[in-house]
């Protein structure tokens, strides 16, 4: 009796499959090159990342300081008058062609009794709406201050008026007025104030862009 024939089992050949990370058989060997070239290049990453916000950083600190230079500059900017305001508010033309008479001939003028006084705002020169000054009547029985801020008797909410801009106070039987080392100035009678300058009836008395006139209670 013939016996059945004996089948040899074939040899096993290594397996070439590349798994993936997320195969259950282990990561490909690709994916270790990559991770050794990123600890590799981890310094110049972090470099990079510290320039980049270094960068972005800098643009904002030039923006800002860019912004505030233009407001401080805006605050600060003398203030011009439009000649076009100047003639639409210019009712008395023989006052613009007067000289304006020296401190020292306004002083030697012999003194009157202190009165009761006050200020009326007859024009308004600014860039926006007066808010409602012009017209508006202030009553003078005693030293004011007149300026943009809230502490001040007199209060001319104008960006062109400074903080504490002038006082006005009576005094030997006068009323004078006394600027304050405002930017823009305060004028009378067309010239700017130095120092202080003594007051006439009606005369014309400008902080800044608000204009008023001096107005003695019985007189014009």
């Amino acid at each position: 009796m013939r016996s059945p024939p004996v089948v040899m089992p074939s040899p096993v050949r290594p397996c070439d499959t590349e798994y993936s990370d997320h195969s259950p058989l282990g990561p490909r060997r690709s994916g270790t090159k990559a991770h050794e070239m990123l600890e590799d290049n981890w310094p110049l990453v972090l470099l990079g990342l510290r320039i980049g916000v270094a960068v972005v950083l800098y643009l904002f600190l030039l923006v800002a300081i860019r912004a505030l230079r233009a407001e401080v500059r805006a605050r600060t900017m003398p203030y011009v008058v439009p000649r076009q305001r100047r003639d639409r508010y210019a009712t008395d033309t023989r006052r613009v062609e007067v000289a304006p008479r020296p401190a020292a001939a306004r002083a030697r003028l012999a003194p009157v009794p202190t009165a009761s006084a006050h200020l009326e705002v007859v024009a308004y020169e600014g860039d926006h709406e007066d808010n409602g000054l012009t017209g508006r009547s202030y009553v003078l029985d005693g030293p004011v201050l007149v300026g943009r801020g809230r502490g001040n008797t007199i209060v001319f909410p104008e960006r062109h008026v400074s903080s504490r801009h002038a006082r006005l106070f009576p005094e030997n039987g006068a009323w004078w007025v006394e600027d304050l080392g405002s930017t823009n100035g305060t004028y009378v009678g067309g010239h700017r104030v130095s120092g202080r300058e003594r007051l006439d009836p009606s005369d014309e008395v400008r902080f800044g862009p608000v204009v008023t006139r001096f107005v003695r209670n019985g007189t014009r």
